[in-house]
């Protein structure tokens, strides 16, 4: 069995919280510390944070809203992130709802669900470091 940490919203100004927990869950030998995009927050920022202080344990995004970024951008932002770690970072991506995508990030839904296609297959294409190409709408 594997252990897992969630963090959530981050706590008070600079981050001292979740690099305290996430030094104790290495300790104990947990497999991963995850976090998500919630309240304002990105979930590659924290995460950046926290393996700049800790070794092992690996970083995992629950989830990255691809509504929040254009494919090329959220395969940039995982690539660097997973450079940076030493290989650690899982990714996690999906589709929120309406009211996130429409309302905080001010595109349809359709849209949205669209470019999840496309992470994707954005992603396998930057993992085996070959040319990516969209067809045109």
């Amino acid at each position: 069995m594997k252990l897992g940490l969630g963090v959530g919203p981050l706590g008070p100004p600079g981050g001292t919280k979740i690099v305290e927990l996430a030094r104790e869950a290495e300790a104990l030998g947990f497999d991963t510390i995850w976090c998500p995009e919630i309240y304002g927050a990105d979930c590659f920022t924290p995460l950046a944070w926290i393996g700049a202080h800790t070794s092992r344990i690996n970083l995992g995004t629950s989830i990255m809203q691809i509504s929040a970024r254009t494919p090329a951008s959220a395969a940039m932002h995982a690539v660097t992130l997973d450079y940076l770690s030493g290989g650690r970072l899982i990714l996690g991506i999906g589709v929120s709802g309406p009211q996130v995508v429409e309302g905080w990030y001010g595109q349809k839904i359709e849209e949205s669900q669209q470019e999840a296609q496309q992470d994707q297959g954005l992603q396998s294409e930057v993992d085996g470091r070959s040319c990516v190409r969209f067809p045109q709408s």
